[in-house]
């Protein structure tokens, strides 16, 4: 045959059966009636090289049996001319249809990057809405506590404004009781100075009660003015988001559409849809309804910035009769504390001096010493600078002596002995070193006494400068003593001056009582309606909590809808990379039907000339082999089967055509159908198609052949047996051939 050594690798194919258009024709010998197959002249390579020994045997041979073996030749010829025709037919087919799958993966492909691009888009909207669902949380987490402040801020000042009538009763009874001890003068003053300092303590906190609750009144109008914002915000965000979704819906309706010409998955996917849809929704609605909560909750706002500015109102009357006070206070406040300041910088002062006139006297008796001991050391060093001088003069008029004493010595001793010459030598070098001695001790007290004349003339000039301060401090606190009382007699003046003011006070605080007594009524009435309003606003949360636990809820049920929606295009892409696998291994298959084709063709042209040659030959015989061949049987078509072992290697789909009688399956290249997995052997199996029946024999493997969980050493296979062959496993399937 012309494709007995062609080996069938793993093919993968999602088709229910790809195999009938990639069978291969059988080709067979011609069969005589016993069952043997006759010899061929093309397979005896006899052909155009007979001798007359040749020709006497064919004539021995029966003319019927030629005129038969021709018939049946010409037959395999028609038969295999049909097979051509009907694979070229098939390979158009197959390139129109390959084709085809390849748009069909481009648009897959297309529509899949869309999905993708809009379930990104869409989980960017969740995580927006979540954050914006999160902000207005914590605004209302704010809200809270700015409330519970304003709260805990009204009773402060209840409580401040009951202790300031306490304080004022008792500071009225306190000026009652000094106006009797004001001709005592300092009792009397250090205790109104005391009380003032407390009534300032008072006015000071309720002036940063006041700003408090008039910056809290500018918060809350301010948060709400942010709220509103948000609001109007979180619609537009919600418009946008419906719109997306609106697209989506479009876009889903649209892959619905083409999933569900190809798989018969649209309707679950429809139905997902339609809940998403539902759920969307749903949540519109309930995002609706809490816009219409924050309307009312806006509303309550305005009615809480109402009372707020009235109270407003009240307390800028009340701030401006306590700064009409609080300025008369702090006139007198200034001066006192102008005197008092004075009065302690001009004694700090005094002080200062006086400690700087003890340091100077002290310093000045130090320098008189220093200069006291310089002077001792200035004389000391100059009578060792007279006594140094003189004996150098001494030393020079000896070693001058000497070098006379030596130079007549040497001129008379010249031609003396070297030894006596060294000795002198020796002398010389060490009057010399004595000399350079006393040279450097010398240079050593010029500059001491160079270094004491600077130091001795720098403190007469630092003594000098010590005096003229000492001069001009002195002056100073003549001024300072003059200017201290004068001061004296402010502070009798301001003393008289504080007796009148201590009246007016009193007036005023009685004033100051009376509009303490109102704000206290208002603050009940503020403390009333704040009570209301933090019910309302419990109510409102407790609305909204409910909203955003049901939001919650459809959004974590959307994402996992979309994460199904996820997976199920991962599977789509899966499928389509096994597509394209099978697609490729197809192409592959082609490529080799082509080298088919091609040596197809090359065999029907030695078929034609076989036959052209027989025709020449049995010319003479035809009416004879025409009268035998009616009375022989005409042989039987064949049952056109097609026979295939369909099996699951992991993940992959494997079909094997059972194209030749004899197929071997093993492990390596050099087998039919080759394995490449665990517990298979070289040389597993063998599979026998002996005419209408097929059997499977182990070839003596390891881990031996199973056959419908029966491990087996031949046996015949019937339609649907399970072939077990290491962890491979084959069904074995018999078809009809379909028509072309």
């Amino acid at each position: 045959m012309a494709n007995e050594n062609k080996n069938i690798k793993e093919l993968v194919s999602d088709d229910d059966d790809p195999t009938a258009e990639f069978e291969i024709p059988s080709f067979q010998s011609p069969v005589d009636d016993e069952g043997v197959v006759a010899d061929l002249e093309s397979d005896s390579h006899t052909c155009g090289l007979r001798d007359a020994d040749d020709a006497d045997l064919l004539s021995a041979q029966s003319i019927p049996e030629l005129q038969s073996d021709l018939k049946s030749r010409t037959r395999t010829i028609g038969q295999l001319q049909y097979d051509i025709q009907q694979l070229r037919s098939k390979w158009l087919g197959l390139e129109a249809e390959i084709s085809a799958r390849e748009e069909i993966v481009s648009n897959l492909l297309n529509e899949n990057g869309e999905l993708t691009k809009k379930i990104a888009r869409k989980e960017k909207l969740l995580k927006k809405r979540s954050a914006s669902i999160k902000a207005l949380k914590s605004e209302i987490r704010q809200r809270e506590e700015d409330r519970a402040l304003l709260e805990e801020q009204l009773a402060t000042q209840a409580e401040t404004d009951e202790e300031n009538t306490q304080s004022r009763e008792t500071a009225v009874r306190e000026l009652e009781d000094a106006r009797g001890e004001i001709e005592t003068a300092e009792t009397a003053l250090a205790d109104a100075e005391k009380q003032l300092q407390q009534r300032e303590q008072a006015y000071e906190k309720l002036e940063q009660q006041l700003n408090e609750q008039q910056a809290i009144s500018t918060e809350q109008s301010a948060a709400l003015e942010v709220a509103q914002v948000e609001i109007e915000t979180a619609q537009t965000a919600l418009a946008d988001a419906e719109k997306q979704l609106q697209q989506r819906e479009q876009a889903y309706e649209k892959l619905e559409q083409r999933l569900d010409e190809e798989q018969a998955l649209g309707a679950e996917q429809g139905a997902a849809l339609e809940d998403a849809r539902g759920e969307l929704e749903a949540v519109n609605t309930a995002l609706a309804d809490t816009e219409k909560r924050l309307e009312q909750r806006d509303r309550a706002y305005d009615q809480l910035e109402q009372q707020l500015d009235e109270q407003r109102t009240i307390s800028a009357e009340q701030a401006a009769a306590l700064e009409n006070a609080q300025r008369e206070l702090e006139g007198t406040r200034k001066e006192l504390h102008a005197a008092t300041v004075e009065e302690h910088t001009l004694n700090k002062e005094i002080n200062e001096r006086d400690l700087i006139e003890s340091t100077l006297e002290q310093e000045i008796v130090a320098l008189k010493e220093q200069v006291g001991s310089l002077n001792s050391t200035e004389a000391e060093l100059a009578a060792d600078l007279h006594d140094a001088r003189q004996e150098a003069a001494q030393l020079r008029l000896e070693l001058e002596t000497t070098l006379r004493q030596t130079t007549a010595e040497i001129a008379q001793t010249k031609k003396t002995t070297s030894s006596v010459v060294k000795e002198m030598q020796a002398k010389l070098a060490k009057t010399e070193q004595y000399a350079d001695s006393l040279r450097f001790k010398l240079e050593d007290s010029n500059n001491v006494l160079a270094d004491a004349g600077t130091e001795s003339d720098n403190l007469r000039k630092e003594v000098a400068s010590l005096a003229a301060k000492n001069a001009q401090l002195g002056a100073e606190l003549d001024s300072a003593r003059a200017a201290n009382e004068e001061f004296l007699v402010s502070m009798e003046q301001l003393a008289a001056d504080h007796e009148q003011e201590l009246r007016t006070l009193r007036f005023e605080l009685t004033e100051a009582q009376d509009s303490i007594a109102q704000t206290g009524d208002i603050n009940t009435q503020l403390a009333s309606d704040l009570v209301s309003a933090r019910s309302f606003k419990e109510e409102l949360e407790r609305m909204l909590l409910r909203t955003e636990e049901e939001a919650q809820e459809r959004i974590s049920d959307l994402e996992k809808k979309v994460q199904q929606l996820s997976g199920t295009a991962e599977e789509y892409e899966q499928k389509l990379d096994t597509k394209n696998t099978a697609i490729n291994v197809l192409l592959v298959e082609l490529t080799k039907k082509s080298e088919q084709l091609e040596s197809i063709s090359e065999i029907e042209e030695v078929i034609q000339e076989i036959d052209d040659r027989m025709s020449e030959r049995f010319d003479e015989h035809e009416t004879n082999a025409a009268e035998q061949h009616d009375s022989t049987p005409v042989a039987a078509d064949r049952d056109r089967t097609t026979r295939v072992l369909v099996g699951n290697i992991g993940e992959q789909e494997l079909r094997f055509p059972l194209f030749k009688n004899r197929l071997t399956i093993g492990r390596t290249a050099d087998n039919d159908i080759q394995l490449n997995a665990s517990y298979i052997s070289r040389r597993h199996a063998v599979v026998l198609t002996e005419g209408d029946a097929t059997r499977v024999i182990d070839w003596g493997s390891k881990n031996g052949v199973y056959v419908n969980t029966e491990r087996v050493k031949e046996r015949f296979l019937s339609n649907g047996d399970i072939v077990a062959i290491g962890n491979a496993k084959f069904r074995y399937e018999e078809r009809p051939k379909r028509d072309s």
